[in-house]
């Protein structure tokens, strides 16, 4: 039961997160009329979950081993992407709501939303359901489906909690904060992809654990499962890992900040 509380806790709250801020700055900036992009995306994310871990689970046999921790690499790097390319996308729409760029800037907004609501909640429900999958083959329903949906809830509750508190806060803070909370989660998905591949076998591996804090926080546990949802946090990485997860904060970061001072001049 705990188990499948901090595996559909974890993947929950950041899917919601991305959602919940998505939904924040569109209520910030008097634009609800989108959030219909963001909510078709989540919704077809969430079918499509069901479908391609249906899928995998019963024409391919299951989706485990060297075919499971590819497919998750590919997903994880490709949503490091997408939020990348999100984090670019709202300091230039920053721009345009603040009257600096012209208003048909707007034009491709409805797609680059529902795409990134689409490729949060679709990676996290893929490994949700196949989660269940795994897990109905050793647990009891009872156990998996209490435990699941309890996490599912509070994964919930605290993003509609966060969602609401926003309502205060102003838009710079806004903008300021919710790329931050996408800049480091978009940096652990990134390390993490890299494990992925490192766990099958196409990347090389140099160090296996650079360190190892599982012993005093560990990255399965309640709080240790918040901060890599939300953080990317990883008690024992690998030296290629730790260098991943870095580089992306640094190089994009001062890819973000460049950008930002290019359209201050502007």
């Amino acid at each position: 039961m705990l188990a499948a509380f901090a595996i559909t806790f974890r993947e929950t709250l950041e899917a919601v997160l991305i959602v919940g801020i998505i939904l924040s700055l569109l209520r910030k900036i008097g634009r609800k009329e989108l959030s219909k992009s963001v909510w078709t995306g989540t919704i077809l994310a969430t079918a499509g979950s069901l479908i391609l871990a249906l899928f995998f689970s019963l024409f391919l046999g299951g989706f485990e081993g060297r075919t499971e921790q590819i497919f998750e690499g590919i997903m994880m790097v490709f949503a490091a992407g997408v939020l990348t390319y999100m984090l670019f996308w709202m300091q230039f729409k920053r721009a345009a709501f603040e009257g600096k760029i012209e208003k048909a800037a707007l034009k491709d907004s409805p797609f680059s939303l529902g795409l990134l609501a689409f490729t949060a909640v679709l990676r996290e429900g893929v490994e949700t359901v196949l989660f269940f999958f795994a897990a109905s083959k050793t647990g009891t329903p009872f156990a998996i489906g209490a435990g699941g949906i309890t996490g599912i809830l509070v994964a919930v509750i605290i993003a509609f909690l966060i969602y609401k508190g926003t309502k205060k806060i102003s838009l710079a803070p806004l903008f300021f904060w919710s790329g931050l909370v996408l800049f480091v989660i978009a940096a652990g998905l990134f390390a993490h992809g890299v494990h992925e591949f490192q766990e099958a076998g196409l990347l090389p591996v140099f160090v296996e654990h650079l360190y190892d804090f599982n012993g005093v926080l560990n990255e399965k546990g309640f709080i240790g499962g918040i901060l890599k949802a939300v953080f990317g946090y990883n008690g024992n990485p690998s030296l290629l890992e730790f260098f991943a997860y870095w580089g992306f904060i640094f190089g994009v970061g001062i890819s973000v900040i460049k950008r930002k001072k290019q359209l201050q001049l502007a």
